[in-house]
C-alpha cells in the first residue's frame, strides 16, 4: 500500500491542458459578453430613436369635447348674458302692449308670462321668474323654455338645464321657425367684436344695460304680496305697463 508520501511525489500539476481549457473559457467569456454589449447597445439606439421621433413630431391635437361637453359649455357661456337677454326683452317695443294683455288676460297670456319673467330676473325675483317661464313653457312658448336653459345653467343645475333644452327641441314640431333660430343663438359661438341687439361693440351694448339696471332698481309696481289662487307669486300691477313704456326708452 502506497503511503501519502508516494502519492504526493508521483502527483503533477497538468499546466498544459488546464491552460489551453482557461484560454477557451476566456475566449467563450469573451463572445459571450460581446454579443451581450452589442444587444444592450440596439435597445440602446431603439430607445433613442423613439425619443427623438417623439420630440420632433408634432403635439397631438387634444381630442374635441363630447357633445354633452360642448352643449354645456354653450349653456353656461350664454347664461353670462341673461341681464343682457332680459333687458332685451323688456325694451322691445310690443313690451308694454305684451304686459297689458298679460294682465287683462288674468296672467293667463304666455307672452306677457315670459316678459314679467324676464322682469323679475332683472330684479333678482329669481323664484317667481322661474316660476312665470315655467307656465309660459307650459304654454307651448319655446322662447321661456330658452330662457329655462339659461336659467338652470346659470345656477350650476345642469341636469334642469339639459331637461329645459330638450323642451326646446320638442318644440320644434308646433313652431319650427322659432325653435331653430332659439336652438342656433344657443349654440352659436358669441362674437366677441359685436354687442346683443345690434350694438356697434361689446363695451357699448354694456353702458347701456347698465344705464337700464340702474333704472329698474328703481321701486316698481310688482305685487310680491300671496295671491289666494296662486299662492306667493309676484303679479304685476296695472302701473307697471307705463313704467315698462318708461324703461323702453332708456
Amino acid at each position: 500500500m502506497d503511503s501519502i508520501e508516494d502519492v504526493l511525489h508521483r502527483a503533477e500539476v497538468l499546466t498544459h491542458g488546464y491552460a489551453r481549457d482557461i484560454r477557451a473559457a476566456e475566449r467563450r467569456v469573451a463572445g459571450l459578453v460581446r454579443n451581450h454589449l452589442l444587444a444592450r447597445a440596439a435597445q440602446m439606439d431603439a430607445a433613442a430613436g423613439a425619443v427623438n421621433s417623439a420630440c420632433s413630431a408634432p403635439a397631438a391635437a387634444p381630442e374635441p369635447p363630447s357633445a354633452p361637453a360642448r352643449l354645456e359649455a354653450a349653456m353656461r357661456r350664454r347664461a353670462r348674458n341673461m341681464p343682457q337677454l332680459c333687458a332685451q326683452a323688456v325694451r322691445t317695443p310690443s313690451a308694454s302692449a305684451a304686459m297689458a294683455q298679460f294682465i287683462s288676460s288674468s296672467y293667463t297670456e304666455p307672452d306677457g308670462a315670459r316678459l314679467f319673467a324676464c322682469l323679475l330676473k332683472l330684479t333678482g325675483r329669481d323664484e317667481g321668474a322661474r316660476f312665470w317661464w315655467q307656465f309660459a313653457a307650459g304654454a307651448g312658448d319655446p322662447h321661456s323654455a330658452y330662457y329655462l336653459v339659461l336659467h338652470h345653467a346659470q345656477q350650476g343645475e345642469l341636469n334642469d338645464a339639459h331637461h329645459w333644452y330638450r323642451q326646446v327641441v320638442a318644440f320644434r314640431a308646433e313652431r319650427p321657425g322659432a325653435t331653430v333660430r332659439i336652438l342656433a343663438q344657443l349654440l352659436a359661438a358669441q362674437d366677441p367684436e359685436a354687442g346683443p341687439g345690434g350694438y356697434e361693440s361689446v363695451a357699448l351694448w354694456e353702458v347701456m344695460c347698465e344705464q337700464f339696471l340702474a333704472a329698474i332698481r328703481a321701486p316698481l309696481h310688482i305685487d310680491d304680496n300671496a295671491d289666494d289662487d296662486l299662492g306667493e307669486i309676484p303679479l304685476p300691477e296695472p302701473d307697471l305697463i307705463e313704467e315698462i313704456k318708461d324703461l323702453a326708452t332708456v
